[in-house]
């Protein structure tokens, strides 16, 4: 158990290349590739539980911080071919991030991310898309500032580009074929690797474990 999550977490292996290592290390050909599928797949669920709980109990920037917070809704390009939107929201100030797939980019769909992880009273800048036009507006709750990429105005939306560029790369160098219905999992598989690739082997396999079993229990 302990090598199938090493070699998952720290090596970045997927189940086929930890199954090809299981058998060189235990010289072994009788190896059952469904208990380790079934595992990986409950600890990317576990992931995605666990992400999900931190994002609706803390908050990216707290009611009047006057932080800065950047936002950008990338498009990836699922293994079928579909493309799937999502929209990340950074804190300027902490580096924190908050990354959800969404549907579309209208303002319906943007309005209430936003408003659940940025308290008002905080500066939001954007590009100048009009999903994010209610923060203009006489009522909002925040200041909008707006980078015209048109004009070559990009201010720190690369940041975001770059980050949810990492993700990407993750995705695409550990997995061949990824079915729509499971793409939110593996997105947040890769969203969490991300988190702690500061950590070294050993930090990133406690840090794993505690939260799995938090998960399950």
């Amino acid at each position: 158990m302990y090598k199938i999550i090493r070699y998952w977490i720290v090596e970045g292996f997927n189940v086929k290349k930890i199954v090809t290592k299981l058998k060189e290390d235990y010289e072994q050909d009788n190896i059952d590739p469904r208990f380790i599928y079934g595992l990986v797949r409950n600890c990317r669920q576990a992931i995605a539980t666990y992400l999900r709980n931190i994002y609706a109990l803390d908050t990216l920037a707290l009611t009047n911080a006057q932080q800065v917070i950047w936002v950008d809704e990338p498009l990836f390009v699922r293994n079928e071919g579909e493309q799937q939107w999502a929209l990340g929201v950074i804190n300027t100030a902490t580096n924190e991030i908050r990354l959800e797939l969404i549907i579309n980019r209208d303002e319906n769909t943007l309005k209430p991310i936003i408003e659940k992880h940025v308290g008002p009273g905080n500066i939001i800048c954007s590009d100048s898309w009009a999903g994010y036009n209610f923060l203009s507006r006489a009522n909002s709750c925040y200041v909008r500032e707006v980078s015209n990429h048109q004009l070559g105005q990009f201010g720190l939306t690369s940041r975001i580009e770059g980050i949810l560029g990492e993700i990407k790369l993750l995705i695409k160098s550990m997995y061949i074929s990824i079915r729509s219905k499971n793409f939110i999992y593996f997105f947040k598989e890769a969203e969490y690797r991300r988190s702690i690739k500061k950590f070294n082997p050993i930090d990133k396999i406690k840090d794993f474990s505690v939260f799995f079993i938090y998960c399950w229990c």
